[in-house]
């Protein structure tokens, strides 16, 4: 079996060295980068199947080498690790094209689960359906008295959302609509458009960004700040999904999305 390239994008030395360390225990092949003319260059030169990538690097700020590899390479996942906690700069790097967004410092077996998860995500993107606003005649949530995905329990008729560590979680009416389109069908990808479209959102505003900005909120209300623990999932050149690792039981019956 051939193993999958991580390039490993960070200027601190000692991060490089423990954090190649660990992906070669699990069978990666990791390339190094220390900057982000390095890091651009690195896309070129090699065959990557994931990148990880530093807000923080000392020729490049993180985002702009991320938008500048999107260019070539709009289908390679891209993760981003950083100390920076603003959420304008989250919205930013969703923005340029990242995947996801890892706080530092992280436990090591917790960034490898997501990177696991989006090089699946990649080996599916090709045949998984895109959800479309047009095939659901009617989004019945509302039918639900208690949605559980995963270790969140979604209560539709209250627009509240509990978990173990953060309880009754109250959403505003934009993200108890996105919520209940995505857990409509837990298994498709939706595009920005279509939640666009189904958020009522103006036509005449950027609607990628204006997207984004909701995600973002819900998923930041969802994990309380700790985005990298979101089930809400970006899928690139799509939209978004919910994580397919999770367990869906909509009043105690199991519903299977993969």
């Amino acid at each position: 079996m051939n193993k999958q390239t991580i390039l490993l994008v960070d200027d601190e030395s000692g991060i490089r060295e423990s954090l190649k360390t660990f992906l070669e225990r699990y069978l990666f092949e990791v390339v190094e980068a220390e900057n982000g003319e390095e890091a651009i260059q690195a896309v070129q030169d090699h065959e990557v199947d994931l990148i990880l990538l530093d807000m923080m690097l000392p020729d490049m700020y993180g985002i702009e080498v991320c938008k500048q590899i999107r260019e070539y390479h709009p289908e390679t996942p891209i993760i981003f690790l950083t100390a920076v906690t603003d959420a304008t700069e989250t919205v930013l790097s969703f923005e340029a094209g990242a995947d996801d967004y890892v706080e530092k410092p992280f436990n090591p077996h917790v960034l490898l689960a997501r990177v696991k998860t989006k090089l699946k995500s990649r080996e599916k993107a090709g045949k998984k359906s895109v959800g479309t606003i047009d095939q659901i005649n009617d989004i019945a949530i509302d039918n639900y008295s208690c949605i559980q995905f995963g270790k969140w329990a979604y209560y539709p008729k209250k627009s509240m959302v509990t978990h173990p560590e953060h309880p009754e979680i109250y959403l505003t009416d934009k993200e108890n609509a996105l919520l209940k389109l995505l857990l409509s069908d837990p298994s498709s990808t939706f595009d920005r458009n279509e939640i666009a479209k189904y958020l009522n959102l103006a036509s005449h505003t950027d609607i990628a960004r204006d997207v984004n900005i909701h995600v973002h909120r819900l998923r930041n209300k969802l994990t309380q700040g700790h985005n990298s623990a979101s089930p809400i999932k970006a899928v690139r050149s799509h939209g978004y999904t919910l994580d397919s690792y999770l367990t869906y039981s909509y009043d105690g019956r199991e519903v299977s999305c993969l």
